[in-house]
């Protein structure tokens, strides 16, 4: 499925607004590093300029941390790799090789 079209499932499929925080719960995976959890307040934006989507995550560790891991604050359909599998939306950074998974948490 096309990026685009996989955030547009997920935002459908979890009722999600555009620009509005939600939490989730994202599972990351690295290479020969162990995988981790975490819980952080993401945000979707579609970036009309680009033509892209923009996922924000608000990761509960330091810049620093997030940085030395490999990690970024921002990925974008233009270039990360998006894809819905079950509930989740999974952003693979193919340059770091990082696959991030991201579920909503339930309202409530």
């Amino acid at each position: 499925m096309d990026p685009i079209m996989s955030v547009q499932k997920f935002i459908r499929d979890h009722n999600i607004e555009q620009g509005q925080p939600f939490r989730a719960n994202i599972n990351v995976q690295m290479p020969q590093k162990p995988a981790f959890s975490d819980t952080a307040t993401a945000f979707i934006f579609y970036d009309v300029g680009y033509a892209q989507f923009r996922i924000e995550i608000e990761w509960s560790f330091s810049n620093e941390i997030m940085h030395a891991l490999g990690l970024r604050g921002s990925y974008n359909t233009n270039f990360q790799t998006f894809e819905v599998d079950g509930a989740a939306l999974i952003i693979q950074d193919t340059k770091s090789k990082i696959r991030i998974c991201i579920s909503k948490q339930k309202d409530g």
